[in-house]
């Protein structure tokens, strides 16, 4: 039963290779059919000598009918001689390519007919039966997928991903979110992976920005401060002048009391003496009094006033090292504000 199956099968794509092969081109088309003739042959005689026992001439067959259907497809690449392809890859135990190679006689073959349809859906269904069969759950929707370092899709997969029993590397990326990457063995039959990938937390570093270098106005001046300047000038000329007085009154003194000058001479002497002496004390008064009042002055009004603007400007200085930023996460947004206080 099998054997005439698979000569059914082998017919079916003749004729699939004559439609498809124009007339002037007979030699391809020729050459195509005899390496049919030459697979089936190497075909029905492995499976012989499996039902034997003899195992490894039995493989060499299969490969040699292998070869054979190869070479026919590279002559006449009709998708319909997959099926052929795929069922020596069966009897060779390379399920895999052989449910690929089913799956692409299903995809790409048009007119296959209801009865053939049937019989390679149910060959595509036994060999996925023996192999894994993984369903991807992956959020969010767009992840790139990769398994083996190679992207097989994007989440959602259209259908699971069907492989050989075994270790299997998976790496799933979106940008925005944190990697996730697992490896993990896959027995025969269906089985699900799911992966939830995590936002990735974006943290703003909030940066003062530098202050400007700025000279700093000039201090207010102190209205009361040119009193008090006029006040020490006052009090310094004059405590100067009566110095100098003093010192002219102590000089006319000197010749007074000396006994070489004339009478009319040293009267003069005294006159003048006590003259710079009358003078020296008003000088002194009046430097007494201009210091006196240029104290009180300070202590009362210039150093109150003095105090105060340079609390303000000290307030000044202070708001000026102020700084103002906007910022946005995630979640939102708004303004950090800093400075020196």
């Amino acid at each position: 039963m099998r054997t005439v199956r698979a000569l059914g099968i082998a017919v079916i794509a003749c004729v699939l290779v004559a439609k498809t092969v124009p007339a002037h081109a007979q030699d391809p088309k020729r050459q195509a059919k005899k390496h049919l003739r030459a697979g089936d042959k190497a075909r029905d005689r492995g499976d012989k000598l499996r039902d034997r026992g003899k195992e490894e001439q039995a493989i060499a067959k299969f490969e040699e009918a292998l070869a054979e259907y190869q070479s026919a497809y590279e002559l006449v690449a009709n998708p319909v001689l997959y099926y052929a392809i795929a069922g020596i890859e069966e009897r060779l135990g390379l399920d895999m390519d052989a449910y690929n190679h089913y799956r692409q006689v299903l995809e790409e073959v048009d007119e296959l007919g209801d009865e053939l349809r049937a019989e390679v859906e149910m060959r595509a269904g036994e060999v996925k039966g023996r192999l894994a069969v993984v369903t991807f759950v992956v959020e969010p929707e767009g992840a790139k997928i990769e398994v083996d370092g190679k992207q097989i899709g994007e989440a959602p997969l259209a259908e699971p991903l069907v492989m050989i029993p075994g270790q299997l590397a998976l790496k799933i990326t979106k940008q925005g979110y944190k990697e996730h990457e697992e490896t993990g063995e896959y027995d025969v039959g269906p089985s699900t992976v799911e992966v939830f990938l995590e936002k990735k937390v974006q943290t703003v570093t909030v940066t003062p920005k530098p202050e400007p270098v700025v000279k700093p106005p000039p201090a207010p001046v102190n209205p009361a401060r040119q009193r008090v300047i006029i006040g020490a000038s006052v009090t310094g000329g004059l405590a100067l002048t009566a110095i100098i007085t003093g010192v002219a009154a102590q000089k006319k003194h000197s010749r007074f009391e000396d006994p070489s000058l004339s009478d009319l001479g040293r009267e003069r002497a005294r006159d003048k003496g006590k003259t710079y002496a009358v003078i020296t004390d008003i000088l002194w008064v009046g430097a007494i009094g201009a210091g006196a009042y240029t104290a009180y002055y300070y202590y009362t009004t210039y150093k109150p006033n003095q105090e105060r603007l340079e609390r303000r400007a000290a307030e000044t200085a202070r708001a000026r090292r102020m700084w103002v930023s906007p910022y946005a996460v995630d979640d939102g947004a708004g303004v950090a504000v800093g400075g020196s206080f």
